[in-house]
């Protein structure tokens, strides 16, 4: 996570499912202050979260997530969540066309630092990502990195889901890093039935990729 040090630089990762409005506001960021660079533009949540989860296990996470809020499968506010409840290492701003009170409150306790108006001018949004990137909230209505990853694991939680013995084994050769094909010749199955056996562990612990479910299983000492 960036400093406070105005020089330094800030990464950044931008989630759009348009790529070129990505691709547009990287570039604006790095025109507006060259210290911003923006190294990941991802097309989907699920490939932000895949992504980031990767990048929290080899130490490279971006000082600065910049999601959009409406997204096809995955909107913004899943995005935070999942990458929140796993880390407090890496700001998370949302940005939306258009707000109302409830995305709001539901973007704060997301995990995010800011809910940032496409039409904001270029002051307010180089203000968010800096103050994002320190791990600091936009303004008062938003917590900290830290206060909101406490605040996710805090939460009282349901029962632990009941996983089945080869859900645990197929999500511990996934946490392993054996793709779909690998696991299902070496269980001798069918790559459908790994698919399956993931979407149903997936399922019951209301998680939209495998990186965010293996995480998950790991946190609750199931694999």
């Amino acid at each position: 996570m960036a400093g406070t040090d105005e020089t330094a630089e800030i990464h950044i990762a931008i989630v759009d499912n348009d790529a070129m409005v990505g691709r547009m506001l990287g570039e604006l960021l790095a025109m507006l202050d060259p210290h911003m660079i923006t190294d990941y533009c991802w097309r989907t949540g699920e490939e932000a979260v895949d992504s980031c989860m990767a990048l929290l296990e080899e130490g490279r996470l971006p000082d600065v997530l910049i999601s959009d809020l409406e997204m096809p499968v995955m909107g913004g506010i899943d995005v935070a969540r999942a990458i929140r409840h796993v880390t407090s290492h890496m700001g998370i701003l949302l940005i939306t066309a258009f707000t109302t009170s409830q995305s709001i409150e539901m973007a704060a306790q997301s995990g995010a630092q800011g809910l940032v108006y496409k039409d904001s001018s270029n002051e307010e949004l180089l203000d968010a990502v800096r103050l994002a990137a320190q791990g600091l909230p936009v303004d008062s209505r938003f917590p900290t990195c830290e206060q909101s990853h406490a605040n996710l694991l805090s939460q009282p939680t349901a029962t632990i889901p009941a996983l089945s013995a080869m859900q645990c084994t197929i999500i511990r050769m996934c946490a392993d890093g054996l793709s779909t094909a690998e696991i299902a010749r070496m269980l001798d199955i069918r790559e459908s039935s790994v698919n399956e056996h993931v979407k149903r562990a997936m399922g019951k612990f209301g998680v939209h990729t495998r990186a965010h479910l293996i995480a998950m299983c790991i946190r609750k000492g199931l694999i």
